[in-house]
């Protein structure tokens, strides 16, 4: 039984109460069996749920340990492309049966030694506009009133 049936079933066991306020020893009997049904369905939702983070930490630390992996290889990777580069020297090209390597043109890039040479007609100015989120909130908090602005208090479910 799912905690929305046993609430269900909750709420159809009050409404069914006699308008005495008498409860019979037999639903006496059946409230507590549901209260403990409940009681036994929260537990099992928290243990499921702390089972759950404890998978999502070990996924965590095998995506941290294989991140250090390939860093590990793409290290390796570059330092054999220098070894190459300095083994090859003035040559161009290397070629064997089965691979090869040879040098190519990259696409011109711009390079600006010194911004402030660069003349005006090249420049963007960019204006960035935020709101001070802390300021704010402290004033609205001692009491002024800002349009299109509030404060909400949420709350959150902790587990231990």
């Amino acid at each position: 039984m799912n905690i929305y049936h046993i609430d269900n079933q909750l709420i159809t066991f009050f409404e069914s109460l006699p308008d005495t306020g008498e409860i019979s020893e037999d639903a006496m009997v059946r409230l507590e069996q549901l209260q403990l049904e409940r009681k036994e369905k929260q537990k099992n939702i928290i243990l499921y749920k702390k089972n759950l983070d404890r998978g999502i930490e070990a996924i965590d630390n095998e995506i941290r340990h294989l991140e250090t992996m390939k860093r590990g290889q793409q290290n390796k990777s570059d330092r054999l492309m220098s070894l190459l580069e300095y083994s090859m020297g003035d040559e161009q090209e290397v070629n064997f049966d089965t691979c090869g390597a040879k040098y190519k043109k990259n696409p011109p890039r711009l390079v600006i030694e010194d911004e402030s040479a660069v003349p005006d007609r090249f420049r963007n100015e960019k204006v960035v506009v935020t709101i001070d989120k802390v300021s704010l909130k402290k004033e609205i908090q001692d009491g002024l009133t800002v349009k299109g602005v509030s404060i909400e208090q949420g709350r959150r479910l902790d587990i231990y």
